[in-house]
């Protein structure tokens, strides 16, 4: 599926969207069909998703589009990575980050007094 859709003369927004609401619905198994005609709310939810008829437009520049490529990037590795990746995450969440304060304030005391 097309992860950004560009809008022109040859395409159909409603049909464009109607289709991709359509495999949504299917994937996520929610239990509804969405009419994107109706204007009035339609919501289909599970226990871990929801979708509804509401339609919303982002703007991006081309920052933003790098960062969501890296990011597929990674996600799309043969492992390595990713690996590479959760390694880093995990030892700022998981294991203390070692204090450097007491070695800087050290440092910083024994600098002669023209230099601090």
């Amino acid at each position: 599926m097309e992860r950004v859709i560009y809008l022109n003369e040859d395409v159909n927004f409603l049909e464009k969207a109607t289709a991709i609401v359509k495999k949504i619905e299917n994937f996520l198994e929610l239990g509804i069909t969405i009419d994107m005609e109706d204007e009035s709310l339609q919501k289909g939810q599970n226990l871990v998703t929801g979708l509804s008829n509401k339609c919303y437009i982002f703007l991006f520049d081309k920052s933003d589009e790098a960062l969501i490529n890296d990011y597929e990037t990674i996600l799309s590795d043969d492992g390595t990575l990713i690996d590479d990746f959760t390694n880093l995450l995990n030892g700022f969440i998981e294991n203390n980050p070692k204090s450097f304060i007491k070695e800087v304030e050290n440092e910083w005391f024994e600098m002669p007094n023209s230099q601090s």
